[in-house]
Parts: structure tokens; C-alpha cells; sequence
């Protein structure tokens, strides 16, 4: 009953039809070639995104949060044993073998039939918190709901019923995970500024971790999807988003980050051969770039397996060119982000870091154009010896110390 239980209660996203097919098929295969999961050299991974050949080392895509979505109605209408039945015994012990960390999507919505209106209850979704506990099973987070913020497609629910309902949820989660660092990740939805600051306000105690969606490509079947991936001013565009929620979280004392909880770019499961493809990479690695420079966290791509967009074929195992676009940034890139500028034509993007478990700065350069060659000049504004700088802003003393 897994997958027919998902489309009715979770809006029949084809992550999840896929998080119950092909899906464990495919990492269980992985994990019986864990052997060759040996360290590659970012050299070799550098020669494999060149070529895009194919490669025996199978890997399990670093900081992957896999968000099985197998979820439990907020409301007692649904048998607490229903979520059970297919997927979260064998999740946790693929999870064991496996370094991915493994997030649950609980529904938001109430009822048997699905609506927006009332309060969220959790008694049932309480029961899988306590199965996971004494099940020994590590859960990384709890999500609320699935793009219900803003005027989101379908149903949505307002940000003051919402900030209440990741209360009562975050309440019930330090209850039964106490001494876990385990935290629930909200809102999950796409980013409406008003909306967003409001729920922020109203939650703002509760909140480790706010959430949003990327699908600024529009549907897959756009007929001008690549123009959209290689022009300029499409990709910038997505920066405004990002500047408004790092100011809404920077208002509040909190101690919340932003993540990109999931993004695929194109919705409607991308497009074959250009979300899938070579191509795809130019956004994905803006997307990447731009996101740490507006200080999120984490980025969740959709998907690694399912839909067009997915890191890995479906059919063949085979990744994918993001896969390895993904493996480069993780092996390159560490999390201080450096204050890059580019003066030159549009077509070129560039972001730096500074370089992860090696000294020096890994500078990704992006060219968009098609029939242009670059020639790029390097400069790096030098400080001196008393100056310390976080956040690109340099310290400095003032009457508050």
C-alpha cells in the first residue's frame, strides 16, 4: 500500500513514488559495492567531469539529506501504523550501512481529507519519533509540511497557524529527543517574503533550521529551458531571494540558518536530456555559489534518484553530470566563503572559498557562453596582520565592544 498511501497523503510527489521504488533498489546496490566506495582524488574526479566517462567508484552524495517523505498525517485520522509498513524498516538500516543523514517529512495537513484549516496535532507522528528512538535509529530532522507557505500551489496555510504548529512539533521533538541534535526544518516551501518574515516572527524560539524551494526554471517542458540555464540575468535573479531570507534570519537572535530544503530547478520532474545532462551543471553550480555567498547552510538537490533531474540514471546507475559536480564542490570547496567580484562580461560567474582541508583558495570559474573564450586575471585584496574579517565585514571596535 506504500505507494498508493504516499499519493494520497502526500500530494503525489514523485520523490516519493521513487523513495519507495527505485530508489532502495538502487542504494542497496550501491551498498553492496561499498568496498569500492574508496576515497577518489580530486584530481581524478576533475579528469571525470572533463570527460563525463563513466567511473566504478560509487559514491553516496555528500551532505545528502535524504528525505524519505514517508509521512504521517498531523491529525489521529490516519492509524499510526500506516507509515510503518514500507518504508521506515528498511530506511534506518540502509542508512546504518550508509553515511547519509535521513530526514522525515511529516504532512501538515489535517484530516482524511486534506486541508489547510485547524490546528496540527502530532499524537501520530509522536509514535514514529518514539519508534525511531527505541529502534536505535539517528533521525537528522523532522520537516513540517511540503510548500504550504505564501501562495503556494494547491493549499497553503497561514504563517501565524504555521509558526503555532512547528511549536507544538518542535516542543514534542526536544521531548523525545533530548541530548540528540535533532531539530525540526520548516517551513519547506517556496519563499514569499511577507509570509516568510511573519512565521519567522512567530516561531522564531523554535527554529534551528528555515527552509525553501528552488524552481526558478519554471516547468520542465519549456521549450527554452537552456536559454533560461545560460543567461545571466535569469540565474542573478535568484540572488534577491537569497539576500531577503538571510536578512530575515539575521533579524531575529535565534541562532537559525537557512538551507535550500530541495531544488530541482525545473518543476514538474525537469526535462531528459537538459536537467539530466551536461548543461545543468551551469545552474547547479551557480546555484551552489550563490547560495553560500548569502550564507546558507546546506543545499538539498532534488533529486538523487527520481524525475529528470535525478544525480544518478534510474536505469543504469550511472551518475550523472551534476553528480560529479556535486562530488567537486564537496571536495574542494570548504565552508568559508571568500568575497569574490567578476568586472568583464555577464557570461562569467566566479565564487571562492576557501579550500577545504588544504591551504589556499579554490576558485570555481563559470563561463555561460558558448563561442567565447575567457582570459581571466586574479588579484586578491590583501589585509594586514591586525585585521580579522568574518563574514567578508572586517572587526572593529566600537563603544559596545
Amino acid at each position: 500500500m506504500g505507494e498508493e498511501f504516499l499519493d494520497r497523503l502526500g500530494r503525489g510527489r514523485d520523490c516519493q513514488r521513487h523513495l519507495l521504488g527505485k530508489l532502495s533498489e538502487m542504494e542497496c546496490r550501491l551498498i553492496e559495492k561499498k568496498e569500492a566506495l574508496e576515497k577518489v582524488e580530486i584530481q581524478d574526479l576533475v579528469e571525470l567531469y572533463k570527460t563525463n566517462s563513466d567511473t566504478k567508484h560509487q559514491m553516496i552524495l555528500f551532505h545528502a539529506l535524504s528525505s524519505s517523505r514517508i509521512a504521517p498525517r498531523c491529525s489521529d485520522s490516519v492509524p499510526a501504523a500506516c507509515p510503518y509498513s514500507d518504508g521506515t524498516s528498511s530506511t534506518p538500516s540502509l542508512q546504518k550501512q550508509g553515511t547519509a543523514k535521513v530526514i522525515f517529512g511529516l504532512n501538515a495537513l489535517t484530516g482524511r481529507t486534506i486541508g489547510p484549516g485547524g490546528v496540527c496535532t502530532v499524537t501520530n507522528a509522536e509514535s514514529l519519533m518514539r519508534h525511531t528512538v527505541n529502534s536505535g535509529y539517528t533521525i537528522h530532522g523532522w520537516e513540517l509540511g511540503n510548500e504550504l507557505s505564501g501562495n503556494s500551489i494547491g493549499a497553503s496555510v497561514a504563517a501565524d497557524q504555521y509558526a503555532a504548529d512547528v511549536i507544538t512539533l518542535d516542543k514534542k521533538v526536544q521531548e523525545i529527543y533530548k541530548g540528540f541534535d535533532t531539530k525540526p526544518l520548516v517551513p519547506g516551501g517556496f519563499f514569499d517574503g511577507t509570509w516568510f518574515a511573519r512565521f519567522f516572527k512567530g516561531a522564531s524560539g523554535s527554529l534551528q533550521v528555515i527552509t525553501h524551494h528552488i524552481y526558478n526554471l519554471g516547468p520542465g517542458v519549456d521549450e527554452h529551458l537552456i536559454e533560461k540555464i545560460l543567461d545571466p540575468s535569469y540565474l542573478d535573479g535568484e540572488a534577491q531571494t537569497f539576500k531577503d531570507l538571510r536578512s530575515i534570519v539575521k533579524s531575529s537572535a535565534s541562532g537559525a540558518v537557512a538551507w535550500v530544503g530541495e531544488a530541482g530547478g525545473a518543476y514538474n520532474s525537469g526535462r531528459n536530456l537538459v536537467t539530466n545532462a551536461f548543461v545543468f551543471s551551469f545552474w547547479y553550480l551557480n546555484q551552489l555559489g550563490m547560495s553560500a555567498a548569502y550564507d546558507s547552510k546546506t543545499y538539498c538537490r532534488q533529486s538523487f534518484v527520481g524525475g529528470n533531474y535525478g544525480l544518478i540514471d534510474t536505469n543504469t546507475f550511472v551518475p550523472n553530470p551534476d553528480y560529479y559536480s556535486a562530488l567537486l564542490w564537496h571536495g574542494l570547496m570548504g565552508r568559508r566563503v571568500v568575497s569574490t567580484s567578476f568586472s568583464g562580461t555577464s557570461k562569467m560567474r566566479a565564487y571562492a572559498h576557501c579550500s577545504k582541508n588544504r591551504n589556499g583558495i579554490t576558485l570555481p570559474l563559470i563561463n555561460l557562453g558558448n563561442t567565447t573564450t575567457v582570459q581571466v586575471g586574479v588579484s586578491v585584496e590583501k589585509l594586514t596582520l591586525e585585521q580579522a574579517v568574518l563574514n567578508g565585514e572586517i572587526l572593529q571596535l566600537n563603544s559596545s565592544g
